[in-house]
């Protein structure tokens, strides 16, 4: 069940698709139709973004997935039970309510690049900022 949650056509987390063979389909040398794609990410797994303008059957579908994947866990907790789930650093906080805004450091952990990105452009703030506070520029 687990690594069923992490596929690809659930669309339900951020991450590059990787593309694995079914077994039955790898024994047999059929063609890579039989493969099934699922999410990876480095960093860990992280809940895909939904669009302001997305319709609300698609909402409701992906905000069910996420009630059975917190059924899940629920039952696997009480059952004494691992499951295999490579969330996030900064999902795991906010699962357990360790944390409830996110920084630039928690980004990180999300997506290095856009983490990257803004500490870029955070910098060339700061900059401005220095540039516009002095007065021997102006």
């Amino acid at each position: 069940v687990s690594k069923e949650m992490q596929r690809a056509d659930l669309q339900l987390w951020k991450g590059a698709t990787v593309k694995i063979g079914i077994e039955e389909a790898m024994e047999e040398d059929e063609a890579a139709s039989d493969c099934v794609e699922y999410v990876h990410s480095d960093s860990g797994l992280y809940p895909l973004p939904i669009a302001r303008n997305c319709k609300s059957s698609h909402r409701t579908k992906i905000k069910n997935k996420f009630q059975f994947l917190g059924k899940f866990m629920a039952k696997a907790v009480l059952d004494n039970r691992m499951i295999d789930l490579p969330f996030s650093q900064p999902f795991y906080q906010w699962l357990l309510s360790e944390e409830t805004s996110f920084d630039v450091a928690d980004l990180k952990g999300i997506d290095p690049d856009i983490a990257k990105t803004v500490t870029h452009l955070q910098g060339i703030v700061h900059k401005k900022v220095k540039l516009d506070s002095d007065r021997a520029l102006s």
